[in-house]
């Protein structure tokens, strides 16, 4: 379950850092929020793509019980993420292909070692919705892409 909570917990906390005033709280008296000129960086982008981009290899490479349905969620997952990159943040596009190197050139033996095997198995009990939902989550939010620490 800890893959499930580590999902939840970046969508919790994604979820929290879009909220910035509680409903009801502005006065009539308080003058209007100027709207920023370039949006926030933000991380939740490359860590959900890191975190699905893993994913996808070690569903290739790994010793797994064999999920089309999951792969191929994870793939289409992956692809829209990087489109909405290729669209709002060219130049970030090249940042993610280096770290995609690294994920693919990681050995077999260190790829699906650890956690990774089983983010993706218990990833494979959940609902396909929820990733979907996910990356929908990260496209619409605003702000450039950055890297930072995820958890």
């Amino acid at each position: 379950m800890a893959g499930h909570a580590g999902l939840k917990g970046i969508a919790l906390i994604l979820l929290a850092g879009a909220m910035t005033a509680s409903p009801g709280s502005a006065r009539i008296a308080d003058p209007p929020t100027p709207a920023p000129e370039s949006p926030e960086p933000r991380t939740g982008l490359t860590c959900t793509w890191t975190m699905l981009r893993t994913s996808v290899a070690v569903g290739r490479r790994c010793r797994v019980t064999p999920n089309p349905g999951l792969q191929g969620t994870l793939e289409h997952s992956v692809s829209r993420l990087e489109d909405h990159v290729r669209e709002t943040a060219p130049a970030f596009l090249a940042q993610l292909e280096q770290h995609r190197r690294q994920i693919d050139g990681q050995s077999t033996a260190q790829l699906c070692a650890g956690d990774a095997v089983s983010f993706y198995n218990e990833m494979a009990t959940g609902e396909p919705e929820a990733l979907r939902d996910l990356t929908d989550q990260m496209i619409a939010s605003p702000g450039p892409p950055e890297w930072g620490a995820c958890l």
